[in-house]
Parts: structure tokens; C-alpha cells; sequence
């Protein structure tokens, strides 16, 4: 069956373990206000602790950090002692996985280490939930970006299993010199589908590891960062109080269509059982 016939409701698992969904944002006043408003709810039905802290770009990796001061149109210096809080749960209501939520003045994230797939409809009920109430206590709030990326990075024995799952052409592209063995590979591409207005963070890599098992392996990384930002969101008029639901879909399909493209046909047939 081609890949095409292949669609989430199909397929009963798949390799991408994490999930990270975060919208950054201008025109909050206190995050500190957002979380008191909503602490009890958070609380009784989402999260069973909180932790105040700091944020700093030590908290962020480098591209996220670029990212967010370049989405937000303000120095990076500016991402550090800004207060952050973290609320954590596993498992996250009515699924097995473990949950993390981060709120500040800048943005919210949501990261979801699976233990089950299950797919993120759970986490995007909840961010409709919770971006409606971040306009109801802060009525100046301008969403300047919404994200989904998926990630995957399980460790394989050998090419041939690697070959079996992934689509070797978009992994073992031609070398300038094997020299006396592969330490690490990585692809990217970034860029925009004009027809749909979305922008992509495509990554691929591979690295060689020492399996639990003893011996030499290979890690294989896929990581899909499908983005709507300021530009897209004004061009489109995206509503996101009143659209978040229909604006979240489209990311969520294309990227699926994304990833589709970078497994074998094989591995979708095996896993749509």
C-alpha cells in the first residue's frame, strides 16, 4: 500500500517518543497572574506539582533561545531571570506519558515524553483550554508563533534494521570520505510550504553509540518542527482565541504527511496493524 492510503488513525504506533508544543507571545503582563488564576484548576485536573524558578538561556538550547528572542523581536540576552514555572505529571490524564508544562512571559511549552502512543489529541484539547484563559486574564496577548516538533532517536544494532524503518536515501546521502569509521551524520532542511503557509525544521542524523546491550550501535534522529509565525499568522489572520483548534489540525496534518515521507512503507504497514 502506498504511503499516501497510510493516515494517523491507521497507524497504531510510531517511532517519534517526544512532543514539545509551545507558543511564544508578546503583551503578557505577569505569567504570575496566569498561573494564580488558573493554579487551582492546573492542580484538580492536569498536574501534580509546581515549581517556580528562573528562566535562562541555560534552561534553553541554543536554537530555542535564538528563536524565541528572534520571534519576539528582543536581544537573547534578555531570556535570563525572567520567572518560570514548571508544573509536571505522569501520567498526564487519560494517557501513560509524562507531561511538562512551562509558563512565562514569553512563551508557553508543553513536552511530552510518550510511554504509549496515543497521538496528541489530550495535549491539544488542553492547549485550547488554556490559550482561551490566557485571553481571558490577559486581554493585550498577541500570539507570535505556534509550533509542534516530534522527535524520535532509538538506537539500532545495525544498517540493515535502520534501512527497514527509515528511508535510506534521506540518511546514507554520499560521503566525501568514510575514513575508518562514522562518528555522526546530520541533515537539515529548513523551509516553507508556500501552499499551505507553514514553515519546517527537518532534521535528520545519525550517530554511532554504545548499545545497553554491549557492542557499537547507531542512533537515528528524527526531529519535525512544523511553525506558524508572526508573518504567517498576520498574512492568514489566524484567530487563535477563536481557531486554535482548526490552526493546530494543520500543523499536526502536514507534519504527519512529513513524516511519513522520511519511514518506509514496510514500517507504516507493520505499525498500522
Amino acid at each position: 500500500m502506498c504511503k499516501e492510503n497510510y493516515t494517523r488513525k491507521t497507524q497504531k504506533t510510531n517511532n517519534l517518543k517526544q512532543v514539545i508544543i509551545r507558543i511564544d507571545y508578546a503583551g503578557m503582563a505577569s505569567a504570575e497572574r496566569v498561573v494564580n488564576k488558573l493554579s487551582k484548576d492546573l492542580k484538580e485536573h492536569f498536574f501534580t506539582s509546581m515549581n517556580r524558578t528562573m528562566l535562562s538561556q541555560a534552561k534553553l538550547n541554543v536554537s530555542n533561545a535564538a528563536e524565541i528572542a528572534r520571534t519576539l523581536s528582543i536581544p537573547i540576552e534578555e531570556l535570563k531571570n525572567i520567572p518560570l514555572f514548571e508544573f509536571n505529571v505522569s501520567p498526564f490524564v487519560g494517557t501513560k506519558d509524562t507531561v511538562k508544562l512551562e509558563v512565562c512571559n514569553l512563551y508557553t511549552a508543553l513536552t511530552v515524553n510518550t510511554q504509549e502512543y496515543g497521538g496528541v489529541k489530550p495535549y491539544r484539547d488542553f492547549f485550547i483550554w488554556f490559550v482561551g484563559n490566557l485571553y481571558a486574564i490577559e486581554p493585550f496577548l498577541s500570539i507570535k508563533r505556534l509550533g509542534i516538533r516530534k522527535k524520535s532517536g532509538d538506537p539500532y544494532g545495525s544498517i540493515e534494521e535502520i534501512n527497514h524503518i527509515y528511508e535510506p536515501k534521506y540518511y546514507f546521502g554520499e560521503t566525501i570520505d568514510h575514513g575508518n569509521g562514522m562518528i555522526r551524520r546530520e541533515y537539515q532542511d529548513c523551509f516553507w510550504n508556500d501552499e499551505k503557509n507553514i514553515k519546517v525544521n527537518y532534521n535528520r542524523g545519525i550517530r554511532t553509540v554504545r548499545l545497553a546491550t554491549k557492542g557499537i550501535g547507531m542512533q537515528v534522529v528524527l526531529d519535525i518542527d512544523v511553525y506558524v509565525d508572526d508573518g504567517i499568522i498576520e498574512k492568514e489572520k489566524y484567530d487563535f482565541k477563536e481557531n486554535f483548534e482548526q490552526i493546530f489540525n494543520r500543523l499536526n496534518d502536514y507534519q504527519y504527511d512529513l513524516y511519513k515521507r522520511a519511514v518506509t512503507a514496510e514500517y507504516l504497514d507493520e505499525t498500522s496493524k
